[in-house]
């Protein structure tokens, strides 16, 4: 049971820290990307629905990060528990899990519909950001 439980664990603080690398690094472009004159001229050309999908989208991502904080932390409370039962451990990390599958859902989601809302051009810029963000930081700085 013991190995089911580090197994589990492990699973989850891969998935944890994949999302949490997307959603920063996404955050961390698009705010420190602001002043960009591609990124502003995307923005400013974007029909009001796109935008407006786009507000949403960073309103509910915001939400589903926050729950995601929170089962983890609960989960890492649980984890500093010595006498936490072993069907405690794995129903929070199941919470977890389900957190993280939410937010990345919520993305996928969010990148079909905003492309339905923005011309070729558009969608290929959006798309392009999306996957810098997937790859992380490391992987734009290029080979060594």
């Amino acid at each position: 049971m013991k190995k089911k439980i580090a197994g589990t664990f492990l699973i989850v603080a891969a998935m944890v820290a994949g999302v949490l690398s997307f959603v920063a690094a996404r955050s961390y472009v698009l705010a420190t990307h602001n002043a960009d004159a591609d990124l502003q001229q995307w923005l400013a050309n974007a029909s009001s629905d796109a935008v407006a999908v786009e507000q949403q989208f960073n309103t509910h991502m915001h939400e589903l990060t926050d729950n995601l904080r929170s089962e983890q932390l609960a989960f890492a409370q649980l984890l500093e528990n010595p006498s936490a039962a072993d069907a405690e451990i794995i129903s929070q990390s199941d919470n977890v899990a389900k957190a993280h599958g939410d937010l990345i859902r919520a993305v996928g989601t969010h990148i079909v519909q905003i492309g339905e809302h923005l011309s070729a051009d558009q969608k290929h810029f959006f798309m392009r950001i999306c996957a810098r963000n997937l790859r992380g930081p490391m992987c734009r700085m290029g080979p060594g």
